[in-house]
């Protein structure tokens, strides 16, 4: 003979029985609790969908997107979808189709800095290969922004060796602007004794902004140059190095008197230590 349900089991039962038979869980269970009994699969398989998907939109933009004319009449790609690190590879893909012209190939290097993602080491590579003046300045400008610091330096230390002089002054200017600049100022002090003074003026202007103490007497040699703007970025980069020992300078003198007014301009403010 079965035993009767007591009321204080009958009751639960009842609800849990209407619960399943007559509503869907959106309408009548709280939605903390639907979140907690979905399945794990479901959250995890969506997530990397959309992630595909994004990834595809911007394999796509980036394969067709093209480059505008800048202010300075070059071209640039500004669109902001490429402000990602996640485009930095596929810019780079482009980059080595060979199906782009120089400028363009030019404007997609530019635009690789803009990612803030890891392309120092490919662009390395590509240093190694390019026959293109034009494209081999650009990758060693992009260095100066490029987080991977190893590569950068790499990058840097062969564009100061590139047969091009314009390589070779955009890779002093970037070594300049680094924070682990330097590391390469054995290759601008050599810099110094190039024939071409663009290349001596960025080299010093670079040893300057990297306070390069061990410079401090190659720099020196150049107060006495034939060349104004070399002259010029000398005064500056001893006074930054070591304003004390650049105000004791016997060359001030001479150079307070110089034809150029920057140059006499600058000597003033070495003398005062104002650098």
């Amino acid at each position: 003979m079965s035993r009767p349900i007591s009321l204080a089991l009958a009751l639960p039962l009842a609800i849990a029985t209407t619960a399943c038979t007559d509503s869907s869980p959106s309408e009548s269970v709280p939605e903390t609790i639907v979140a907690k009994t979905a399945p794990a699969e479901t959250e995890q398989a969506t997530a990397p969908q959309a992630s595909n998907v994004a990834s595809a939109e911007l394999a796509e933009l980036v394969r067709t997107i093209q480059p505008q004319k800048a202010r300075n009449g070059g071209l640039r790609f500004s669109d902001a979808k490429l402000v990602q690190a996640s485009a930095a590879p596929l810019l780079l893909e482009r980059l080595q189709s060979g199906n782009e012209s120089e400028e363009v190939r030019r404007a997609l290097v530019l635009a690789l800095p803009g990612t803030q993602g890891k392309y120092a080491a490919d662009a390395v590579q590509l240093l190694r290969t390019e026959r293109s003046e034009v494209l081999r300045a650009a990758l060693v400008g992009s260095m100066r922004l490029a987080n991977d610091s190893a590569a950068a330096l790499e990058g840097l230390a062969l564009g100061m060796e590139d047969s091009a002089t314009s390589v070779r002054v955009r890779a002093a200017f970037a070594i300049g602007r680094r924070a682990d600049g330097l590391a390469l100022a054995d290759s601008l002090v050599a810099a110094l004794a190039d024939k071409s003074t663009e290349l001596q003026a960025t080299a010093t202007r670079a040893l300057g902004n990297l306070a390069a103490a061990d410079a401090f007497d190659k720099v020196a040699a150049l107060l006495a140059s034939g060349d104004a703007q070399v002259r010029l970025e000398a005064l500056r980069a001893l006074g930054r190095i070591d304003a004390a020992r650049a105000a004791k300078r016997p060359e001030l003198t001479k150079l307070s008197q110089d034809s150029d007014e920057r140059i006499r301009t600058a000597a003033t403010k070495v003398a005062a230590k104002s650098y």
